[in-house]
């Protein structure tokens, strides 16, 4: 389904961008389409995409869409549940915008103005890939947990120096997909995700611009506000997504490292951390379940 409504009366000096929510399972998605809607940037494409998902109806985000003042909506639905990566980039195979952001459907723009100040940004900085900082939250979306990234890493990304950045990203990803987005014209330059992935679009697609000399920008101020419980979590971590961490440690990071050895550690470390917080995690919703917590 697409709807394009007339620009009369709009803003058409201002460039439309487009926000790509690929969305399964996913009972936020109502609240997610909303922040979008509460945007006071006026030229929006919106591109939601179904990666088959069967507990929501699609009636249900049409009907969400079709009440919206965007200016153009677009439902797009996969045939069967694909993954996160091939549903992105069946967004962005369909998005006009000159820049792109990506919302989970689980996620909520921090305030009305994101977009606004992240376009603003990209127009000041001519950057191809800028990153905000993230606010991690409860899933009820109440309690405020953390956010990131670090001032650190910050200080990294601001820096302009694409060795360094990489050198980092390949101990920790501090640019995640849900705070990131992209001009047009980087993926007219790069390409879109990989889709060797299934799950993770972010990290691959982070480490390969960094090495190829792709310019990043910061934007400082909060632009998303994120739930616990997503597939990086320590409850939400699987099989599959250990696949694909396993493939972007093997192809994205080993054959570049400086220090192979330590590189190779270092991935051990983070993968058996990963293992004992499902494990936690696990521990904690049986106590829930058995009303002992």
């Amino acid at each position: 389904m697409k709807y394009t409504r007339p620009t009369i009366g709009q803003s058409t000096d201002r460039p439309l961008i487009t926000v790509i929510t690929p969305y399964y399972n996913n009972p936020e998605i109502e609240e997610t389409i909303h922040s979008v809607q509460r945007q006071t940037y006026p030229r929006i494409q919106y591109i939601v995409v179904d990666d088959g998902s069967p507990s929501v109806p699609p009636e249900t985000v049409e009907r969400c869409l079709r009440q919206s003042e965007l200016e153009q909506t677009l439902f797009l639905r996969q045939p069967a549940n694909l993954g996160t990566v091939k549903a992105l980039n069946l967004g962005y195979r369909h998005a006009e915008g000159r820049y792109i952001f990506n919302l989970a459907a689980d996620d909520l723009f921090a305030d009305e103005r994101v977009l606004e100040d992240w376009v603003d940004r990209f127009e000041r900085t001519g950057a191809q890939v800028i990153t905000g900082y993230r606010v991690l939250y409860d899933h009820a979306m109440r309690k405020r947990l953390r956010k990131r990234p670090k001032a650190g890493d910050v200080a990294i990304i601001e820096s302009g120096d694409n060795d360094r950045l990489f050198r980092r990203l390949c101990r920790k990803n501090m640019i995640l997909g849900c705070c990131t987005a992209y001009s047009a014209q980087c993926l007219q330059q790069y390409g879109f995700f990989d889709e060797t992935y299934r799950l993770i679009e972010d990290y691959p697609r982070v480490l390969s611009l960094s090495r190829q000399g792709a310019r990043f920008a910061f934007l400082p101020r909060e632009v998303v506000h994120c739930r616990t419980g997503g597939t990086s979590s320590g409850a939400g971590y699987s099989a599959v997504y250990q696949k694909d961490a396993d493939l972007i440690f093997e192809k994205e990071v080993f054959p570049y490292a400086r220090h192979r050895r330590l590189a190779r550690f270092q991935y051990w470390y983070w993968k058996n951390r990963q293992a004992l917080l499902k494990k936690l995690a696990g521990r904690t919703q049986k106590r829930k379940e058995t009303g002992r917590d």
